[in-house]
């Protein structure tokens, strides 16, 4: 009798120690549990702070790329612009060379009183 009494004892120490181990366990599970929890909330967080970075820089690239076609577009006009404004200058400079070189002909053919200076001086010689 002593004996199963000395076991039922133990029994019991063995089993309260079970116990304690098991609850001890259990708390370290639930501590585990809400650290996997927070864990998991800062990356949720984290995803949705980078898709929201992403969509910021892709909106920026979206806007940078517009600008920098309406940039293009203006410089293309500019440059359009000052193309035929120099067009114009070049044709009026074409039809004012014309106008010199047809002047210089007409210089360059002799005049009448040219003439009358060459018979005058062959006729001094």
């Amino acid at each position: 009798r002593k004996e199963l009494a000395k076991s039922l004892r133990d029994a019991e120490r063995a089993r309260d120690a079970l116990t304690v181990e098991r609850d001890a366990m259990a708390v370290e599970r639930d501590a585990l549990g809400a650290e996997v929890q927070r864990v998991a909330g800062q990356l949720a967080g984290a995803g949705a702070a980078r898709d929201r970075s992403l969509g910021e820089v892709a909106s920026l690239l979206g806007e940078l790329g517009h600008e920098r076609a309406e940039r293009e577009s203006r410089h293309r006009e500019e440059v359009e612009a000052l193309g035929s404004e120099h067009a114009i200058e070049l044709d009026l400079l074409r039809h004012r060379l014309d106008d010199l070189e047809k002047t210089q002909e007409s210089m360059e053919q002799e005049s009448p009183v040219e003439e009358l200076i060459a018979r005058l001086a062959e006729a001094r010689d």
